[in-house]
């Protein structure tokens, strides 16, 4: 179910956070299945929580990829995990009409943050941020997310906490 996915997605990010030396024992299929979670598929219950706990999986898969980057890692590996996110940025931002637009602010805020963290520091793959075109997608998404968090702050679909931090 998608309670149990959002679970083990959290419990995944708490030990590579928690504990660096864990970092390598994410393998090529651990690394897939974790690209697997940002999938946006997965049916809505009647009392619409099956979505909460999906946003909850992808922003634990999304950490999850921000953690296992902070280290050293290939450049293909660098690649593989920035066009995911991005794609799921691009997903994210699409639809301005999204039935759920504080699960999209906060699935968009993680990306954003984690490709910040990621590309923010002097050991980067520059290359691949180049390549992807990292800051042109911040760009072109930064005004969809502006106007999601204002219908978010207006609606009252998200707490005011929430809405100062994707503000940020």
């Amino acid at each position: 179910t998608e309670a149990a996915r959002a679970g083990a997605a959290s419990a995944l990010l708490s030990m590579l956070t928690s504990r660096e030396e864990s970092r390598c024992l994410v393998d090529e299929k651990g690394l897939e299945t974790i690209l697997g979670l940002l999938d946006e598929g997965g049916g809505t219950g009647a009392d619409g929580g099956d979505d909460v706990y999906r946003i909850r999986t992808q922003c634990s898969a999304i950490s999850i990829l921000g953690v296992l980057c902070s280290g050293p890692h290939p450049a293909e590996v660098d690649a593989r995990v920035c066009r995911s996110l991005l794609a799921r940025l691009r997903s994210a931002s699409a639809d301005d009409s999204s039935t759920d637009p504080a699960g999209s602010c906060a699935v968009t805020h993680e990306v954003l943050n984690v490709l910040m963290d990621v590309y923010g520091g002097d050991d980067c793959h520059d290359s691949v941020m180049a390549a992807e075109d990292v800051v042109g997608h911040f760009q072109r998404c930064l005004p969809g997310f502006r106007r999601r968090v204002r219908k978010c702050s207006g609606a009252g679909s998200a707490g005011r906490g929430e809405v100062e931090v994707w503000n940020e």
